[in-house]
């Protein structure tokens, strides 16, 4: 999988699972992105407004801390003790809807196709046709209990992705593993 495509999945997968999200949403699962023959696992932590994703990738492991309400994304790179600090795009942030077409109002056309049983969880089945002609179309699987995506097919001209969440345990998230470790550098010029 390209990085251009990776990188790109990650925006589409970050929009939809943000898009919508209510705030008591707390869960943890093992993940899956699947792409150009390639794939990536990983946990994902969901706490409210913060979300935690670990990957394992040919070049080590990599995290990423989002917090919408503070703004910001961390990338940490355990292997070396490092991290960057990125301020989030503000078209990003869906924090105040409550839906995903009220997220997505304005960026893409929505439709709800249908219901299927997910990783155990009865979810709506969203197509999503994004108006930046970059970020493709959609597909979202997004649970009605948890009010978050636990399947995206993205298909963009760089290819098709899938994001899959499995094995999603409900509670318990320790609010102190959305924050950078003591001990971590930060990179300069970030």
């Amino acid at each position: 999988m390209g990085k251009k495509c990776f990188a790109l999945l990650l925006s589409v997968v970050f929009i939809v699972a943000t898009g919508g999200a209510v705030l008591a949403a707390e869960f943890k699962s093992d993940m899956k992105i699947e792409g150009a023959g390639e794939e990536v696992t990983g946990k994902v932590f969901v706490k409210g407004e913060k979300m935690r994703q670990e990957m394992s990738t040919p070049m080590g492991t990599s995290v990423t801390i989002t917090d919408q309400d503070a703004g910001v994304m961390y990338v940490l790179m355990p292997e070396q003790k490092m991290y960057m600090e990125m301020p989030l795009d503000p078209d990003m942030m869906m924090l105040q809807t409550s839906s995903l077409e009220e997220s997505l109002e304005g960026r893409a056309e929505i439709k709800k196709t249908g219901t299927e049983t997910v990783a155990g969880y009865k979810c709506d089945i969203y197509e999503i046709k994004y108006n930046d002609p970059e970020m493709g179309e959609s597909r979202a699987w997004v649970s009605q209990k948890l009010q978050y995506p636990v399947k995206v097919i993205s298909k963009t001209s760089e290819g098709t992705v899938t994001l899959t969440y499995f094995n999603i345990v409900e509670g318990g998230i320790d609010p102190e593993i959305f924050k950078v470790p003591g001990g971590y550098q930060k990179l300069s010029g970030y």
